[in-house]
């Protein structure tokens, strides 16, 4: 009796199953029509990669993940140095490049002025010399560079007050009748873009770019001496500035008046401001003048401060010069500095001013009222033109991507890059990129600058896969809502599949090390790939970073 029972409950449960066996089948049937419609279609959420890898369904697998669900993805793979498209999802879309603007802004500089160099910041006599007195100014001719500081200020104007000696001589000179000035670069003046969010103003992260530089035009009033009286201003007479003042996180910036002897401070009036130890300045060639004119007072020399007009009567006095471009570059790539870039772009500017003899045979600069920054992006406009970015994929307003009116293709980075990348795809510039070397693991490397603010990643980069083939590749993603950190995993996990190929677009040859039977080499004809996914799992899990407070990019 029970025999039976549990007989009769097995046929039942078989039953059961047959049934809804049936019924499941019966659903996944689709037509010949559902399935090309379905093949054309937007690829649905996958679970993981086939077995058998195409680079097709390998950056389509990546495509579909959850992360980028409701985010506008852009990327493209190209060979180099062939410069062959391997693969392109909108990859001649333009998109909001962030801080990946810098690659470009740093390739155009350094194609356009070459590794090797240097800015050359000088202090000139303009006058005549009676004695000890030089009845003219003294001029500082700076030259954009970002990385002079006080430090190399001091000295040199130490250098040049040495050097008058050889002028007057009876010694070095005590008095000078005119001023100490900056000497104008012939264009117009901007500093600040317009184009640049209200926000930015007066942070750290951009300050204010100027001919003079000093220490990134970040300073505390203090140092401007006792000559100087010190006010905080109680507002800017600006609601906007004002509400920004009376946030936790505002702004601090410092304005100076030479003339009347004053610095305005503006920091947050909110009670939970941090204090910060340095000001933003607002007129950093006003505020770099003072520190010169204290610098010139330390060195014994009275400044009588009277109006004289430029002379014939030039002479250098002293020079001070920076390191080579393509440490200043590598530094500007690697810490994402956007006062750095903007001084770049300046000084592609400045190459561009046409010059005209002076009367007494000496070379002056043309004045325009077109700034050193509009300049620039001409420039690297036409250079842009002259490598093969097409212009409709490239829309700049600045050098080193805060303004969000910036559009690039993943196209046009990548075309820079493989331009960059010379003809060997080994140029020097990549060498200034940031580099993720795993190659003791079985992987190749990765050279490459990110770009990130509010609801934008991007990253281009030369990638050499395990099997030393070079690529440029150029992910860029707008609109992203989740966290930057998911977004920068899920871009790591594709960089990362990437480079563990060992073989990609061309006959697969035997793998010397692993068989046909080894389940971490995955084989393929259409477009054939070898991942080593032994390699790829090697990969150390990324360091998960607190979401800045801040807007600042990197």
């Amino acid at each position: 009796m029970i025999r039976d029972r549990s007989r009769q409950s097995t046929i039942s449960i078989a039953i059961t199953c047959a049934f809804l066996f049936c019924v499941l089948s019966a659903s996944l049937r689709i037509t010949a029509s559902e399935a090309a419609n379905a093949a054309s279609a937007k690829p649905p959420t996958v679970e993981r990669l086939d077995n058998t890898l195409t680079l097709d369904n390998l950056v389509r697998g990546w495509l579909r993940i959850p992360t980028l669900e409701h985010s506008n993805v852009g990327l493209e793979i190209m060979e180099v140095p062939s410069g062959r498209v391997l693969y392109s999802f909108n990859g001649n879309r333009r998109y909001t490049p962030a801080s990946t603007v810098k690659a470009i802004t740093c390739a155009c500089a350094y194609d356009t002025l070459g590794g090797a160099y240097t800015y050359k910041t000088t202090v000139i006599a303009d006058g005549t010399f009676s004695g000890t007195t030089l009845n003219g100014n003294l001029v500082i001719v700076p030259s954009q560079n970002p990385t002079f500081g006080r430090g190399q200020l001091a000295g040199l104007i130490k250098d040049a007050i040495q050097a008058t000696s050889r002028l007057t001589g009876s010694g070095t000179i005590s008095d000078i009748t005119g001023q100490i000035k900056i000497a104008p670069t012939g264009a117009g003046d901007m500093g600040f873009h317009q184009a640049w969010l209200v926000e930015d103003w007066g942070r750290h992260w951009m300050p204010v770019a100027s001919n003079l530089v000093l220490d990134r035009n970040l300073g505390s009033p203090g140092e401007l001496g006792d000559s100087y009286r010190v006010v905080d201003a109680a507002n800017t007479h600006g609601s906007l500035f004002d509400t920004l003042l009376n946030s936790p996180d505002g702004p601090t910036w410092v304005n100076v008046d030479r003339s009347n002897h004053t610095a305005l401070t503006y920091r947050p009036k909110h009670p939970q401001a941090p204090k910060q130890p340095s000001f933003a300045m607002s007129n950093p060639d006003e505020y770099n003048l003072a520190l010169a004119e204290l610098m010139v007072k330390r060195n014994g020399v009275r400044i009588g401060n009277q109006e004289i007009p430029p002379s014939a009567n030039i002479n250098q006095l002293a020079a001070h010069e920076s390191k080579p471009l393509a440490e200043i570059i590598r530094t500007c790539l690697h810490e994402s500095d956007n006062l750095y870039a903007q001084q770049l772009l300046r000084t592609i500017g400045a190459t561009t001013l046409k010059t005209e003899t002076a009367p007494a045979g000496k070379s002056t600069e043309r004045n325009s009222s077109m700034s050193l920054e509009a300049r620039g992006l001409i420039a690297m406009s036409k250079w842009l033109s002259k490598i093969g970015v097409n212009g409709q994929e490239v829309i700049l307003f600045d050098g080193c991507g805060l303004c969000r009116k910036n559009a690039v293709s993943p196209h046009a980075l990548d075309t820079v890059l493989k331009h960059m990348a010379g003809e060997k795809a080994d140029g020097p510039y990549l060498g200034l990129l940031k580099q993720n070397d795993e190659s003791s693991a079985g992987k190749g490397t990765y050279q490459f600058k990110t770009g990130t603010m509010e609801s934008v990643r991007c990253i281009a980069g030369i990638l050499k896969t395990a099997g030393n083939q070079k690529l440029a590749v150029t992910i860029m993603v707008n609109g992203h809502t989740p966290t930057i950190r998911n977004l920068r995993i899920a871009e790591s996990a594709l960089i990362n599949q990437l480079r563990s190929i060992k073989q990609i677009g061309q006959a697969v040859p035997k793998d010397p090390v692993g068989s046909a039977s080894d389940p971490n080499i995955v084989e393929t004809t259409h477009e054939p790939i070898v991942v080593d996914h032994a390699a790829a799992k090697r990969t150390p899990k990324p360091v998960l970073k607190r979401p800045r407070a801040t807007r600042k990019q990197r």
